[in-house]
């Protein structure tokens, strides 16, 4: 019974941690070998579609025009637990895979961290 127990924890953990490391290696991948852009940030908003004990985390949102292809590429942050409106400014830093621009990591260490 307890070994049963412990195979449906796991099937239900497993795939959990299994996204979680490729997701960390590709933005491993994405900040050493990716295109740094300035993209003009559009807006802070809460992202209502994730809730963590009833709370809505907050992301920043950018788009870039890619120079050339005339395509307009939207970007989203991590989930921010916090509102850092007043931290943004009108551009930010974000590294794409040039081969697939939606593939991206936004540098938001100019925010402060919660203490």
């Amino acid at each position: 019974m307890a070994g049963l127990l412990g195979l449906v924890f796991a099937g239900i953990g497993l795939p959990l941690l299994v996204f979680q490391v490729r997701k960390g290696r590709r933005e491993l991948w994405i900040k050493a070998h990716g295109q740094r852009i300035t993209a003009q940030v559009k807006g802070v908003f809460l992202d209502q579609s994730l809730s963590v004990n009833g709370r809505h985390p907050f992301r920043i949102e950018a788009q870039w025009e890619a120079p050339g292809e005339r395509k307009l590429y939207r970007f989203r942050s991590e989930c921010l637990w916090f509102d850092p409106s007043d931290f943004v400014k009108e551009t930010v830093e974000v590294v794409i895979d040039p081969q697939r621009p939606r593939s991206h990591w936004m540098d938001i260490s100019f925010l402060p961290v919660l203490g």
